[in-house]
């Protein structure tokens, strides 16, 4: 007990002498502070005034000062009362020096243990990405493919594999496995191991040198050999098994339960989903897995992928969506697949923005090329400055060059909608990427491709990322700006914004030109009589 107005101590019990180490009169010669350290008199001072003038007790943990200089940590919990007219306060000390100990030992073992875990994790986390993400294959020169693979963990339930049969026949499996963390990507690895010992023994036991299991009897054999242990994990897997044979310009899938594979239909300029019919692997004992066929031509594109792309959030919490997806493929379907791959992320991430990535995000993009396909020709290269003047001068020149022969079946209509949405690209980069300033550079390039011409505006300002106003999914994406980018868009067939390997910035225009017609020879044409 102490007196408030003195800070002496008035009494004190066997037990807080013992703690402190002072006899009575020892204690009776101090003032409450100087039991504590001197980082902690504010506060004990702070709850004293507050408690006398709520007239409530309180309760702090606080370091004491043994006469011996050790320190002991205790629970403090204190009163005010009144005793012959004084006022005093009334102090329990409670010793918790140990149990801090304890405590801070286990804080700290938590800690190591964490370290232990997260080093744990990334190696699991490599060992995944080296066994469970392959990179895709270089064996079918018909097929141009990229694969991405993004855990929101280091160890994810996303997977993917390729495995080429002979020069034009790809397989490939895609799948994600329930919940994250270390469990799911073992039941990933367990699934890819099982897939290829599957492949493999169908393979030995047939007859047949040239013979391929379907991939309907791939999965259904999977499903036999895994439902069961997964059922009993509380596991369950999505997954598309896909072959695809350009030359015979068919895939076939098995989608089991996973996201609708988008395919690009070169000929019509459009992307269609893929029905899924099927259940995940584990989901129930008895399934039957069908397969569905496409055709597919020269530049279709197959678009794989998981639900971590499309479910994406951005900071407003709206969802990426397959729409968008099929969108980015559409603008940049002229492109190869890593570029198709590099546009699907980088919308992705300006999408989300700063939101936390909170599930795997897998893609894989396969283009047919043609068979007669060839590289693009490069017709002009040209660089003004960033002024109205030279854009004028710039268009003229482009103008010149689309009279050149190889583009002869570009109607002059089609000529002019270009041309406007080159004089529009490169106001918007005078504008926005230099801020109107003069004196800095825009080049321009115009490349032939084997069914479309390709105009890139490259410049060295801020980068920016159009969207047109045109057609907005809901209200919430309605816009008052981005008109000048709706011109562009209805000028071209694709348009996209992106940084180019040496980090300039690009808006890439294509134009698709249709195929000059054979005209019938004049000798062969016969005209009936009375014509």
């Amino acid at each position: 007990m102490a007196d408030v107005k003195t800070g002496r101590f008035t009494w004190a019990n066997g037990a807080l002498l013992e703690l402190l180490g002072y006899d009575w009169q020892e204690i009776e010669a101090l003032s409450v502070m100087d039991l504590h350290p001197p980082e902690v008199h504010q506060l004990v001072t702070e709850k004293f005034q507050q408690s006398l003038h709520d007239k409530s007790p309180f309760t702090v943990q606080v370091p004491v000062k043994r006469k011996d200089g050790a320190i002991r940590t205790v629970m403090l919990k204190s009163a005010g009362l009144q005793l012959d007219g004084r006022d005093c306060a009334i102090a329990i000390f409670t010793d918790i020096t140990q149990r801090v100990k304890a405590e801070n030992t286990l804080h700290t073992a938590h800690l190591q243990l964490e370290q232990v875990l997260a080093r744990l994790n990334d190696s699991a986390g490599e060992v995944q990405r080296a066994l469970l993400v392959n990179p895709p294959p270089h064996a079918c020169p018909r097929l141009d493919v990229a694969s991405r693979v993004v855990p929101a963990e280091n160890v994810g339930g996303d997977f993917c594999d390729f495995m080429p049969h002979r020069e034009e026949c790809l397989d490939l499996v895609v799948g994600d496995v329930m919940g994250k963390g270390m469990a799911s990507g073992l039941v990933a690895a367990s699934i890819v191991g099982n897939c290829l010992r599957i492949i493999a023994g169908m393979l030995m036991n047939s007859a047949r040198p040239d013979w391929i299991p379907s991939p309907s009897e791939i999965v259904e054999s999977l499903h036999s050999l895994m439902a069961r242990e997964l059922i009993v994990l509380d596991k369950f897997a999505s997954l598309c098994y896909a072959r695809v044979v350009p030359e015979k310009r068919q895939a076939a899938l098995v989608n089991c339960g996973h996201q609708q594979t988008i395919h690009y239909c070169a000929a019509r300029g459009v992307c269609e989903l893929v029905e899924n019919t099927n259940m995940p692997i584990g989901f129930a004992m008895r399934e039957h897995y069908l397969e569905r066929r496409l055709d597919i031509d020269a530049d279709d594109i197959l678009v794989f992928y998981s639900d971590g792309i499309t479910e994406a959030r951005a900071p407003n919490r709206k969802m990426f969506g397959v729409h968008r997806l099929i969108r980015t493929v559409e603008k940049t379907a002229d492109e190869s697949a890593e570029t198709i791959m590099d546009a699907i992320f980088g919308k992705l991430t300006s999408f989300s923005g700063d939101e936390q990535q909170r599930d795997d995000r897998m893609c894989i993009v396969i283009k047919v090329r043609s068979v007669t396909s060839s590289p693009p020709r490069t017709i002009v290269e040209t660089t003004v400055d960033s002024t109205p003047e030279q854009l004028r001068t710039l268009r003229k020149k482009l103008g010149g060059a689309l009279k050149r022969p190889e583009f002869k079946t570009l109607s002059a209509k089609d000529r002019q909608l270009l041309l406007l949405a080159v004089q529009e690209a490169g106001s918007n980069i005078i504008q926005h990427a230099y801020g109107g300033a003069s004196g800095n550079p825009i080049t321009l390039c115009l490349d032939l491709l084997d069914r479309a011409l390709r105009v890139t505006l490259i410049h060295k300002g801020i980068a920016f990322m159009g969207k047109a106003s045109k057609q907005p999914e809901d209200m919430d994406d309605f816009q008052e700006t981005g008109y000048g980018l709706q011109i562009i868009e209805n000028a071209v067939d694709n348009y996209r914004f992106f940084t180019d390997s040496t980090g300039k910035n690009c808006i890439c225009l294509t134009k698709h030109m249709q195929q000059a017609r054979a005209r019938t020879p004049e000798k062969n044409v016969r005209l009936s009589a009375g014509t």
